[in-house]
């Protein structure tokens, strides 16, 4: 809008200004083949940025993300994995397979072969291929499986420390002021160990116990040979024992007695038994 006066009036002008076309370009760096390239595209999707960049997915290569994908407008990276032999090596068996997986994990279970969370991996790049592809090897070190008993339970675990002691702490298990483990820590891990939590402790314990009363025999000559007759019943009496228990995985494996005191003293049972002969 433009304002001017002309002979004292107050002329305004309008100016109407076409707004700029919108960038509809996006910026990709796209990694593949060992290089990175990075290009400004049109296309919407990784799938066509890729085929604008002149880059060709072939059968069994991995794109990430998907070609499906929408790109935003921006920075967006694209990874462009190749598919090429790998060579799983598990102990003394090897199995070969094309793959684009990144993940030696991935890689052998695509193999097909069963791996555990504490197995580890060591990979190579790998040239001795007949049809001389550069490829990998995946080596698995496995875990070894050891037996852990305690608390009533067996589990078995796998891991790749070399001790017991080593084991127990990476397993975070708690071991009581008392409590015993066989084999000792110090013993090298080997395949189907199985490790001995003793869970031990004592325990100071007082309990009430019966005292028997005694029983004494009166021989009677008016109660006829056979017959008895009780004169006095009596009662039996009470201590207060005090013990040290001693415990192993829940079970009383001996006891010593600390203290006793009488706390109620027997009474003798008073028998008379006849002898009159008939």
């Amino acid at each position: 809008m433009f304002l001017a006066a002309f002979g004292g009036v107050l002329c305004v002008t309008f100016a109407f200004i076409r707004p700029a076309s919108a960038d509809t370009s996006r910026i990709v760096s796209v990694y593949a083949d060992g290089q990175k390239r990075v290009v400004t595209v049109s296309g919407s999707t990784v799938g066509a940025a890729l085929s604008e960049a002149g880059i060709e997915a072939g059968a069994g290569d991995l794109v990430e993300p998907k070609p499906d994908t929408v790109i935003p407008q921006g920075f967006f990276n694209v990874n462009v994995y190749r598919s090429r032999p790998v060579t799983v090596h598990d102990g003394v068996n090897d199995k070969t397979i094309n793959t684009a997986l990144q993940s030696p994990r991935l890689i052998a279970e695509a193999a097909g072969i069963t791996v555990y969370p504490e197995d580890t991996y060591g990979t190579e790049v790998a040239t001795d291929f007949t049809d001389g592809h550069v490829g990998q090897t995946v080596t698995i070190n496995r875990a070894t499986p050891v037996v852990i008993s305690s608390d009533g339970q067996q589990r078995v675990v796998r891991t790749q420390q070399k001790t017991v002691g080593q084991l127990l702490d990476e397993r975070d298990v708690a071991l009581g002021p008392q409590d015993t483990v066989v084999p000792p820590r110090e013993t090298a891990i080997t395949p189907g160990l199985v490790i001995q939590i003793n869970r031990v402790k004592d325990v100071v314990l007082t309990s009430n116990e019966p005292i028997a009363r005694t029983v004494q025999t009166i021989k009677d000559d008016s109660l006829k040979l056979g017959e008895s007759k009780v004169e006095t019943e009596g009662s039996d009496g009470n201590k207060l024992s005090t013990y040290r228990v001693h415990y192993t995985n829940g079970s009383e494996s001996s006891r010593v007695l600390l203290s006793q005191q009488i706390t109620t003293q027997p009474v003798t049972k008073v028998m008379r038994v006849g002898t009159k002969a008939d």
